[in-house]
């Protein structure tokens, strides 16, 4: 089955709004189902999906990496990469959710809880209202079983496992980037 792969959340201005992207290999009817009781999906939005030929990818490559010899080395197929937005959110209540084909293939859920209303959040010990926040860039993570590693990134999964084992005591996660790395060839 076409499972769904790399499944994350990005938030717009809008606070009654979230956005999710994944990436399948196959395009057929994608959809965020969303809803705030779990296992129970009242709410569907279409997704938009996007693709990239083997020559796209290339001439990206050959224009920010010159020297990259990615494409002498093998093609790996990028699927295709969907954004749905779940809209009409209400502040501070947590919703469940599943991307993946309306009638078909899905992931498992997720949750998130939507961002309170503005000025609204914890209190903190002086009894002023707060969100709390936990901000982490570059952690430079491949796979865990080592199967695409090039240069071993040991210490940035050390950092993904604290940051999981303390996600509760946060509002939100903001990661700058360099999750992993997309490479776009198999290593040989």
């Amino acid at each position: 089955p076409d499972i769904p792969m790399q499944v994350f959340l990005f938030i717009e201005r809008d606070s009654s709004q979230m956005n999710v992207r994944w990436v399948s290999a196959e395009n057929i009817f994608p959809v965020v189902l969303f809803g705030t009781e779990s296992g129970f999906y009242e709410e569907v939005a279409l997704a938009s999906s996007k693709t990239f030929s083997r020559q796209e990818l290339k001439d990206i490559c050959l224009r920010t990496e010159p020297n990259s010899d990615a494409f002498r080395r093998g093609w790996k197929d990028p699927g295709f990469i969907h954004l749905a937005s779940m809209s009409n959110l209400k502040p501070s209540t947590t919703y469940y959710y599943t991307v993946g084909e309306k009638d078909g293939a899905r992931s498992g859920e997720y949750s998130f809880r939507s961002p309170p209303r503005p000025g609204r959040g914890h209190l903190d010990r002086d009894g002023a209202e707060s969100v709390q926040v936990m901000m982490m860039a570059d952690t430079s993570i491949d796979t865990r079983d080592s199967s695409l590693i090039v240069r071993p990134r040991a210490r940035g999964l050390s950092v993904l496992d604290a940051a999981l084992k303390n996600i509760a005591k946060y509002d939100l996660l903001i990661h700058g980037g360099d999750l992993s790395y997309a490479y776009v060839y198999f290593f040989a």
